[in-house]
């Protein structure tokens, strides 16, 4: 964007990267101060240094979900989208090097099948042990009695949900038909919607994206897998807060210039 200010409603590691990424001429807002990132709290610098230390030719893949300081020590970022491919390509750039992947460890596990699937060991995988507390929640039940309830639905599963490896896992042993199941990212979902001939579609993801969906591909049917699954952290950011932020020019977010050199390598790669 060419824009002076960039305001960004979101959780606040996505204002961190813009203010990462912006033109010098720029300045990055953030309505609320409140809008944390229960997954992002679980990546700690401290255990990825250890780790480093432990692992001197490890290679540190992190998830979008993180905060500047963690950005700063890894070698690659990756989004829910694109994790597959990012992971692919680091195992075959280093095929003999130890991997860490954090911190949500549900989409660590999608990265493991995604080894698996190359033919590689997934011993060389690490994981930290993070989950969003909000996908976290999304469990194989869930899962199990929305399909009770709509047996002819479609699924689209966001891989941090706790509902995972278990959908991986029935998919694997025909219990759900590999055409009936789909893991994508938050923008996936909308694709999927679009290309899938069912009419129903059971989404496992936060229930906030199912009004979206449901604008999008006005021609389905959107049913959560978990209602009760919402994030209160993006909820900090309203139309008010908004409007005072633009207002006022509150809340301004910087970022230390060396740590954004740093983060600025995975983030581009």
């Amino acid at each position: 964007s060419s824009a002076d200010i960039l305001l960004e409603a979101s959780v606040l590691f996505m204002n961190e990267i813009l203010a990462i990424m912006k033109k010098p001429n720029q300045t990055v807002l953030a309505p609320s101060l409140k809008a944390l990132c229960s997954l992002a709290a679980h990546a700690d610098p401290k255990t990825i240094q250890a780790w480093k230390k432990d692992h001197p030719d490890g290679i540190v893949i992190s998830y979008v979900n993180t905060y500047i300081e963690v950005k700063a020590l890894s070698d690659y970022c990756c989004g829910s989208a694109n994790a597959a491919k990012v992971i692919q390509h680091v195992a075959k750039l280093y095929p003999d090097n130890p991997l860490l992947f954090l911190p949500d460890v549900h989409l660590g596990f999608f990265a493991a099948k995604t080894l698996e699937e190359m033919g590689q060991p997934i011993d060389r995988l690490y994981l930290m042990m993070g989950a969003c507390h909000v996908h976290n929640d999304i469990r194989p039940y869930h899962v199990d009695n929305a399909r009770k309830d709509h047996p002819d639905a479609a699924i689209a599963v966001h891989p941090e949900c706790g509902c995972t490896s278990s959908c991986m896992r029935q998919v694997q042993t025909g219990e759900i038909p590999l055409k009936l199941v789909s893991f994508r990212s938050t923008s996936g979902m909308f694709q999927y919607a679009e290309q899938i001939p069912q009419k129903e579609i059971i989404i496992a993801t936060e229930v906030g994206n199912l009004y979206p969906l449901s604008k999008a591909v006005p021609s389905k049917t959107f049913i959560p897998a978990n209602p009760d699954a919402v994030c209160a952290f993006m909820k900090q950011n309203t139309l008010r807060s908004i409007y005072e932020s633009l207002r006022d020019m509150k809340y301004e977010i910087t970022v230390d210039p060396e740590l954004a050199k740093k983060a600025r390598i995975p983030i581009e790669r």
